[in-house]
């Protein structure tokens, strides 16, 4: 029940966003070293969200100017079990 990303050195930009399935915001993030060390915990507000998809967007890029890609996309469903 939470979500980590990895590979975020020499992240100049990053903008996170993860959404619940009725389209309210749930987490977001602009620091690489908040999302790799303490990432999403399943909450939003102080509650814990039932398990389910949960669609992220990422934006973002490395310092050589290549875009963020979570396995090569830009979006994507993670599905929260506890």
């Amino acid at each position: 029940d939470q979500l980590l990303v990895y590979d975020l050195i020499s992240v100049s930009q990053l903008d996170l966003f993860i959404y619940n399935r009725y389209g309210s915001l749930v987490y977001e993030s602009s620091d690489p070293n908040t999302v790799t060390n303490v990432g999403w915990d399943g909450s939003w507000k102080g509650k814990p969200q039932p398990n389910g998809p949960y669609y992220w967007k990422v934006s973002g890029k490395y310092d050589n100017g290549e875009p963020v890609l979570f396995n090569g996309k830009k979006e994507g469903v993670v599905h929260l079990m506890r």
